[in-house]
């Protein structure tokens, strides 16, 4: 079991962007099963170790949003609600300075809660989903660019703005539901927690 977390922990973030299979099932509408350990207790505020467990989860994030475009209305609703509560583990579990774990956890919270609003009160209305996923999205987005703007190099602050660029994009008053431009603000997170992950180190 070591041997395959050391493993896990040396995939260059590269091959995050060749994931092509969701690790886990997609919940139905209904399925409000409980979210991973991670959410249900507040984080350690020990020492940060290096984290097998949010390499994992991005991995399986990664696989989730890159698998969009094979999806097309209420079917894309359902997996856009499932990369966001991907999302919700994967931030919960994102490597970060101790005072900076709480605010981490109660980002994932909010993600999490949101996907399963978006499953049951609004799963009939897929406007009000995109801009609760908006909402989400830039109270993450908001948090990154709160970690990452005064320590980390100037390519990892791009990359974060350029996430919260894309979420200020998504229009959740458009007519027809903005799915295109919320795929690609969820791309945009995925591209800015690798960024965050390769200049993080424990302090």
């Amino acid at each position: 079991m070591a041997r395959c977390c050391a493993l896990l922990v040396a995939l260059p973030l590269g091959l995050l962007a060749a994931c092509r299979t969701v690790g886990s099932q997609i919940a139905v509408p209904a399925d409000l099963s409980p979210p991973p350990e991670a959410l249900l207790e507040p984080p350690s505020m020990g020492a940060t170790p290096a984290e097998p467990r949010f390499v994992g989860a991005l991995v399986a994030y990664a696989a989730a949003v890159r698998e969009l475009p094979s999806h097309v209305g209420a079917d894309a609703d359902l997996h856009q609600r499932e990369a966001l509560r991907l999302l919700a583990g994967a931030v919960a579990l994102l490597p970060a300075r101790p005072e900076l774990r709480q605010p981490a956890y109660r980002v994932a919270t909010d993600l999490r809660v949101t996907a399963a609003r978006m499953a049951t009160e609004l799963v009939m209305e897929p406007r009000a989903q995109i801009a609760q996923a908006k909402g989400a999205l830039a109270g993450l987005a908001t948090f990154l660019l709160g970690v990452v703007a005064r320590d980390r190099p100037p390519d990892v602050r791009a990359r974060v703005q350029a996430f919260a660029a894309a979420v200020h994009d998504v229009d959740a008053d458009r007519t027809d539901p903005d799915r295109a431009r919320l795929h690609a603000a969820l791309l945009a997170a995925l591209d800015a927690l690798e960024a965050t992950l390769s200049s993080t180190a424990p302090r």
